[in-house]
């Protein structure tokens, strides 16, 4: 993936907008077209939908778009030139709150994947008018949660995605070879490790090996949260918030509450709001700069400095994700290092999922963290050892409390057949006669 840029979504966070050449249409037009991991915009138009510009969208048709991306306008798609394109609704924006904003058809055609043979057969928004001048590509694949819109999803359900045999041939196990043919919809982001490029991998075997979290939602990459510290102090009470939100920010991004709660059984935070960004600015005081009312460290132009912070540790049912402070940070314009903040929920950002290896299954709406601590659980062997030896040691004791209930028993019997008079009587008896 090339030509990365940055814009601001609706959360006022920055977000990676990357594209990669696709090949559109039976002519194969090339075009850049952007992959975002979640809606960028808050629109409902934006959760399933992907959007190709096409050459209507232009400085003579007087599209914002066009206009304030010349240079790029001049390679948008050419309807009029893909035999192949299927036009399913004209106008489909007009009767949408969205339209006023966004204008275009909605059609289908054929996709060619990164130099994938088999063409993938996609529904979008065909925009001829679009008044964002922010360039984030000819156009937009959508990955988000639940989209079964997704490239990735239509192309594992038209079964488009090939298994690569030379791979095959190279495996020596069975089980393995029967997984590899599993194919399926899930995707991963990765760093070329030569050229630093963002990539995309896809069409790989899932690895059952790795535990599966379920999003909280089923429309934004989300995951609820069981605990979360920072350093040896518990959060859990303080955090106003019970979900992580993954997407392609720049920096991820710790909650700065908006609301005005209060936590009287703390009394550190007694009448304040409470949250993390604010907890860490109180406790660490001394390396924040007082005068300013946002969260500039102190002595750290650009960031270029060692702070002692904790790491911020989020625990999952399955996952334990490490996260040092430092990765919260960002350099303003006039040079200051501030920890970046959100308004609402922990924002786990574009780095955090390169390092995790984060799987995403857009159809199933699940996810994997390959390179995150795993919580570890008792294993089903073992209780079911600690089960077995349980029900021994019970049967033991009921077995003992019986043979103590039949001894009892016939000790009491003893003692009721016993006539204690007749004996001592018997006894004076034979010291009598003795005498």
């Amino acid at each position: 993936m090339q030509n990365c840029r940055t814009f601001l979504d609706f959360r006022k966070q920055m977000v990676f907008s990357c594209a990669s050449d696709v090949l559109i249409g039976d002519n194969r037009q090339r075009q850049p077209i952007s992959f975002i991991l979640s809606n960028p915009l808050s629109l409902s138009i934006a959760n399933n939908m992907n959007f190709i510009f096409n050459s209507r969208c232009n400085y003579q048709n007087n599209c914002t778009y066009a206009k304030s991306n010349l240079q790029q306008a001049n390679t948008f798609f050419r309807e009029t030139r893909s035999p192949s394109l299927n036009v399913i609704q004209t106008n489909y924006t007009n009767n949408l709150p969205e339209g006023f904003l966004i204008k275009g058809d909605l059609d289908s055609d054929q996709f060619y994947l990164f130099g994938n043979n088999e063409a993938i057969e996609l529904q979008f928004i065909s925009i001829f008018n679009y008044t964002e001048k922010k360039y984030v590509g000819n156009g937009v694949f959508n990955l988000q949660n639940g989209n079964e819109n997704s490239v990735f999803v239509q192309g594992y359900l038209q079964n488009r995605f090939q298994v690569n045999f030379n791979q095959l041939f190279n495996f020596q196990l069975l089980n393995i070879f029967f997984d590899y043919l599993k194919q399926s919809p899930i995707f991963q982001f990765n760093s070329d490790t030569l050229t630093g490029r963002l990539e995309i991998n896809y069409d790989f075997a899932k690895d059952t090996s790795l535990p599966i979290i379920k999003t909280y939602s089923d429309n934004i990459w989300d995951v609820q949260m069981v605990g979360i510290s920072l350093g040896d102090e518990n959060m859990e009470a303080i955090a106003h918030y019970k979900v992580f939100i993954i997407q392609s920010y720049v920096k991820s991004a710790l909650p700065k509450s908006n609301k005005n709660q209060t936590y009287s059984h703390i009394k550190f935070f007694q009448k304040q709001t409470i949250d993390i960004a604010k907890y860490l600015k109180k406790k660490y005081s001394e390396d924040f700069d007082s005068t300013s009312g946002d969260y500039a460290l102190n002595n750290c132009f650009e960031c270029q400095c060692d702070k002692n912070f904790p790491n911020l540790e989020i625990f999952t049912t399955e996952y334990k994700i490490t996260i040092p402070i430092q990765e919260f940070t960002f350099v303003d314009d006039q040079g200051s290092c501030q920890i970046n903040t959100s308004s609402q929920n922990l924002l786990f950002g574009m780095r955090q999922i390169l390092s995790n290896n984060v799987i995403f299954d857009p159809l199933q709406s699940e996810l994997q963290f390959p390179e995150a601590e795993l919580m570890i659980h008792p294993s089903i062997d073992w209780s079911l050892v600690i089960l077995i030896q349980s029900n021994i040691l019970f049967a033991m004791l009921f077995v003992l409390l019986v043979k103590y209930e039949r001894y009892s028993t016939d000790l009491k019997l003893e003692t009721n057949q016993f006539d204690i008079k007749k004996y001592i009587t018997q006894q004076i008896m034979v010291k009598k006669e003795v005498q």
